[in-house]
């Protein structure tokens, strides 16, 4: 059966938010976590068990750390696979990262890529092994057959090249956010005095939202879409 799985960090904060996100339907979604501190091995395990969990034709949403994108670059941007940067995948020379998913890919049609020259000239490089690493997740997702990842973190989603080119490597459809994300608690007020609603929005629409508190308790438990703000890109479709 299909489901949608999101995969948070246990920080006591998002998995909180992540427990109502499930609450509300919780024959159809899952929560699982990753802690703190972990590494780049344990997030790949931690990934493909949960988009497992959400099987073919399901959603799997991640939740584990930051995003970012490179003004007026859609080429270059990154998010992170698990908590503190351990495991940031990356298109371009972003600072930190684990590995740039254009690494197989040649600049130049005449020349080879990152990866052809150091698997004949420096097979011993952490880029490669690093690139092995994804080459394994890539795959792993791209056999389960998930319908759609959604990366929870920010601003990435302005990074169309580079999220096209995950999209194709995960066989799936990528789906993120061009502004902040964040979490933000409300005070209850009328029927829902002294409860505190919690709900994820997108930087500048949380906001707006405070006069309507029909609307804040039912976005309380679903991530947020504003079209505008919201990229999706898929792999491209099967041929006949």
């Amino acid at each position: 059966m299909a489901r949608t799985v999101i995969l948070s960090i246990a920080d006591g904060d998002w998995n909180v938010w992540g427990q109502r996100f499930v609450k509300r339907q919780p024959l159809q979604r899952l929560q699982q976590t990753i802690a703190p501190g972990a590494s780049a091995a344990t997030a790949k395990t931690a990934v493909l068990n949960a988009a497992r969990a959400a099987g073919a034709g399901g959603v799997l949403i991640i939740s584990v750390g930051h995003g970012g994108t490179v003004e007026g670059s859609p080429a270059e941007g990154k998010f992170e696979l698990a908590p503190g940067g351990a495991m940031t995948i990356a298109g371009g020379l972003i600072q930190n990262r684990f590995v740039d998913v254009f690494y197989d890919t040649r600049k130049n049609p005449q020349q080879p890529s990152d990866l052809e020259n150091d698997v004949k000239n420096n097979p011993t490089s952490r880029l490669l092994a690093n690139f092995r690493v994804y080459q394994d997740l890539s795959s792993g997702l791209k056999a389960i057959g998930l319908l759609r990842i959604v990366l929870l973190t920010c601003k990435v989603g302005n990074s169309t090249e580079f999220l096209r080119k995950v999209a194709n490597d995960w066989g799936t459809v990528i789906q993120a956010y061009r502004k902040r994300v964040a979490i933000q608690d409300f005070i209850g007020t009328g029927s829902f005095a002294g409860s505190t609603i919690r709900l994820v929005g997108l930087e500048g629409s949380v906001a707006t939202m405070n006069s309507n508190a029909d609307l804040i308790v039912r976005q309380e438990e679903e991530i947020p879409f504003d079209p505008a703000q919201t990229f999706l890109v898929g792999p491209p479709l099967a041929g006949p």
